[in-house]
């Protein structure tokens, strides 16, 4: 990788990520104010609320229990950067570096990309 692509890709990244700040200062909405009370352990009857995957349930409970309900947003935003950087190296290998640098990009400014990399439920 050339330090021309470097730097593009690491700009890449903080555009990824300067974008979707605003969004994690946004209020729980619906079903993700109970599935943070519930995964805390502070809702009545917490067990029953949570429908989701064993695996939503224990990355969610954990990321919970490192950063705290008030800051959940966190945790989509880590796998949306996983996933970000799993994108391009995915498109690098398949195609090339051109192509890698611009789904990285369509990625970073995407609504549904940084929709979900900032939702707490997985509907």
């Amino acid at each position: 990788m050339s330090q021309r692509t470097r730097l593009i890709l690491s700009g890449l990244l903080i555009l990824f990520v300067l974008v979707r700040l605003p969004g994690l200062s946004t209020p729980y909405h619906q079903d993700e104010f109970k599935n943070v009370l519930a995964l805390q352990g502070t809702a009545d009857g917490a067990g029953e609320f949570i429908t989701h995957p064993p695996l939503w349930n224990l990355l969610f409970r954990t990321g919970i229990e490192v950063v705290g309900g008030d800051h959940a947003r966190l945790i989509p935003l880590f796998f949306g950067f996983l996933s970000v950087l799993l994108l391009y190296l995915v498109v690098r290998r398949r195609f090339e570096e051109r192509a890698a640098l611009w789904a990285v990009f369509l990625y970073a400014v995407s609504f549904y990309g940084i929709w979900s990399s900032l939702m707490i439920d997985v509907d």
